[in-house]
């Protein structure tokens, strides 16, 4: 059944701001005027350190040019392979590897708390060991007649936008299904790029 009347919408309820309100509705049906033009450019500002994302439609080749941002960096890369994979684990919307270095971008793939959340952007500005319960043997009582325990592994410190400095840690991913898949990621991934 297709409708069979136009309706015009004729009052905006999200903005208040009456001159954002014209530039907004001069966008809309495609004439710009000198003022409108001279409202939007006061609106720029520094976006500091953090670099300007590029949209790329294949993942492809957000990878390329992350792979290649990474190259330039000096200093020692970190690779982070996935752990403890069980069962079928494409079914994750994080890295299942991810290389990082000092200078490296990277942004958030969960919440850490109400200021760090999903989409969280910093920069890596050093590598520490993770004493975090989950990866930390320091807590743990070697066994008579045991391995000796392993050096804690060391992770990402990331100074956001934000300016809060936090130990990246491997967070375990789960899948609610017969297999339950599980990873233990960083839940971090590169962000010089957002895919379109």
């Amino acid at each position: 059944m297709a409708v069979q009347e136009t309706i015009v919408l004729k009052q905006v309820h999200r903005q208040k701001d009456p001159e954002f309100i014209k530039a907004l509705n001069e966008v809309r049906i495609g004439k710009l005027s000198v003022g409108t033009i001279n409202y939007f450019n006061s609106l720029q500002r520094s976006i500091g350190n953090t670099l300007v994302p590029i949209l790329y439609p294949i993942r492809k080749f957000v990878d390329e040019y992350n792979q290649e941002q990474l190259r330039q960096l000096p200093g020692i890369e970190y690779n982070y392979p996935s752990k403890n994979v069980e069962g079928k684990v494409d079914c994750f919307n994080v890295p299942q590897n991810i290389t990082l270095k000092v200078g490296a971008q990277v942004m958030l793939m969960k919440n850490k708390s109400p200021t760090l959340v999903n989409g969280s952007v910093g920069r890596v500005i050093d590598f520490v060991e993770d004493f975090s319960p989950t990866t930390s043997t320091a807590n743990r009582q070697q066994k008579p007649n045991s391995k000796p325990e392993e050096k804690p592994e060391m992770v990402p410190l990331v100074k956001f936008s934000n300016n809060e400095t936090c130990r990246i840690s491997r967070y375990a991913y789960t899948v609610e299904d017969r297999c339950k898949p599980m990873l233990r990621l960083l839940p971090v991934t590169h962000t010089h790029i957002t895919i379109f």
